[in-house]
């Protein structure tokens, strides 16, 4: 498949504007590493390369109602630390990150914890 190139199409306009059109399907996913490992260290002008030529794809996408553990699952399969979130229709509605879920479950660990330091013997 190839990606017409649009006026959000190098890394640097994708720095200056993070957010795609709407209703846009996602095709890849540019991370940091893709612009330190396929631009920066190939001595690539981010200002005359696609991001066609650094993005990771195919890209490992769940459905928005996917459930926590599922969502994980899918990402472990395809060993990425990102999955893009789409509705029922394949639109973009979101990215959801290794790191997001690690704060969560910090957040969870902290509430059981103060929960445990509540009920402890006087």
């Amino acid at each position: 498949m190839t990606l017409p190139r649009t006026a959000l199409s190098s890394p640097r306009d994708v720095a200056r504007q993070a957010r795609g059109p709407a209703g846009t399907c996602p095709v890849g996913m540019v991370t940091d590493r893709d612009l330190v490992l396929r631009c920066v260290a190939e001595r690539l002008d981010p200002d005359q390369t696609s991001l066609r030529d650094i993005m990771s794809s195919p890209i490992c996408s769940v459905i928005e109602d996917t459930p926590i553990e599922s969502a994980l699952a899918t990402m472990a399969a395809a060993e990425v630390r990102r999955a893009v979130v789409i509705d029922s229709e394949g639109t973009l509605v979101g990215i959801l990150a290794l790191d997001d879920i690690l704060e969560l479950l910090i957040e969870e660990t902290q509430a059981i914890g103060a929960l445990l330091r509540g009920q402890a013997p006087s």
